[in-house]
């Protein structure tokens, strides 16, 4: 995003001013790609604002968090009620984009990521139109009112993840 969309996001239980989020240049995500995400949106309609399954999106952001054997400091309804609140915070009543992050902070450099790392988590959100169908020629249609993306992916091999206490 080039410019800033709104005047807050949410950082660690804290809204801050869009200009004042920071981190550290030496947080381990940046160098190990050590985050997890969500994409949520919400959609705008006869003056209210509806979030797309927002608990669902919280409790996979914990399950994925627990796969990369790290932890978030907020519980999934801490994190629910967070994203309306930041929502009302920044008055917005158009469609929009949720982005929830949860990612390890200043652990050093070596890759021992465990449930003890220090993780930071921070919800922006910004406004965000409807997908348009002709955007994705062949792979997209409306079915019921709702936009469909088709794609097909191989299939995952199962993986057996453990993760260290310490």
């Amino acid at each position: 995003m080039k410019d800033k969309a709104v005047d807050f996001v949410w950082f660690d239980g804290q809204h801050l001013k869009w200009e004042d989020a920071k981190i550290p240049i030496f947080v381990h995500a940046l160098h190990y790609g050590t985050a997890v995400f969500e994409g949520i949106r919400a959609y705008s309609s006869d003056e209210n604002l509806y979030i797309f399954r927002l608990k669902e999106h919280m409790e996979r952001l914990h399950k994925s968090a627990n796969v990369y054997c790290f932890t978030t400091k907020f519980s999934v309804d801490e994190l629910c009620n967070a994203t309306v609140e930041l929502i009302q915070k920044n008055s917005i009543k158009e469609s929009c984009y949720i982005r929830p992050l949860t990612f390890v902070g200043l652990h050093g450099i070596d890759l021992n990521v465990t449930k003890n790392s220090p993780t930071h988590t921070t919800i922006i959100i910004f406004p965000f139109a409807r997908i348009s169908i002709d955007l994705i020629p062949g792979m997209a249609f409306v079915h019921r009112g709702i936009y469909m993306l088709q794609i097909k992916f191989p299939p995952a091999s199962n993986l057996s993840i453990r993760c260290r206490e310490s």
